[in-house]
């Protein structure tokens, strides 16, 4: 999830759920959690500085074990993997929560549902055929040949 600087309403509501969750790991793992705590926002500028797609924004990296809820332009559900790609725009329901584990310590971000507002310029490399990878002709382009 990219989010730009500027966007400062949406920056104040992340910040609250980070301290939100913040609090929760202080009171589940203690005090010393806090000091050792990897945060969940990133800074484009600092952390990506060659990549012009996090220029001027902040970034959140989310795993989830669930697939999130996916709803396209008009608010229908949607299991069509092309309505949704690294580059187009949405509003994200997201859930921070405190995580300490042997290695580190910190808030993560669960991602529960992105729905689609506008297309946007696609993000990262180009699309694979994963079909001619696994040496199957693909014959979705010939079917009505």
């Amino acid at each position: 999830v990219i989010i730009p600087k500027d966007d400062k309403e949406t920056l104040a509501v992340i910040n609250q759920a980070i301290e939100a969750a913040r609090k929760q790991g202080i009171e589940k793992f203690g005090q010393s959690w806090a000091a050792k705590c990897r945060m969940p926002l990133h800074d484009g500028d600092t952390d990506k500085p060659e990549d012009e797609a996090y220029a001027d924004s902040f970034f959140i990296n989310s795993n989830n074990l669930r697939k999130p809820k996916i709803y396209d332009e008009e608010g229908n559900l949607t299991d069509d993997s092309t309505v949704v790609y690294s580059g187009c725009y949405g509003s994200v329901m997201m859930e921070f929560y405190p995580y300490q584990k042997k290695t580190n310590q910190g808030i993560s971000a669960s991602l529960l549902g992105f729905m689609k507002t506008d297309d946007g310029e696609p993000l990262g490399g180009t699309s694979i055929d994963v079909a001619a990878g696994f040496g199957i002709e693909n014959s979705d382009d010939d079917f009505l040949s």
